[in-house]
């Protein structure tokens, strides 16, 4: 896959799946603006490969189709006309697809500064 999790048995990222996503944004004053983005994963059901259980529970070796969510917010201040300040954080929660030891919560946080000339 393209971003491999070192998980035995992982789809691939190019794998088909299925999203919902909701999102808004504010403008609290003039020069800042505050965005949210929630977006669900699902795997497509036939794409989903089981692996054997190790020392789990009846069933938690199933692997189910459920990837995750995501969790986008991003606020970008205009210093300027030409100069923009960003920050994103991003936070993504695994699903059911993920087993003990690949089933961390994984975060990012990006600083951006756009010039315009």
């Amino acid at each position: 896959g393209f971003y491999a999790t070192g998980q035995p048995a992982d789809t691939s990222a190019a794998t088909n799946q299925n999203q919902i996503s909701f999102w808004g944004g504010l403008k609290p004053v003039e020069d800042l603006s505050a965005t949210s983005r929630l977006t669900f994963f699902w795997q497509d059901v036939g794409s989903v490969t089981a692996i054997p259980p190790l020392n789990t529970a009846k069933g938690d070796g199933e692997r189910k189709s459920y990837a995750g969510a995501e969790w986008d917010n991003q606020l970008v201040y205009d210093y300027t006309d030409d100069v923009q300040l960003g920050f994103l954080w991003g936070i993504f929660f695994p699903g059911s697809v993920y087993h003990a030891g690949f089933d961390s919560t994984a975060q990012e946080l990006v600083s951006t500064v756009s010039v315009k000339f």
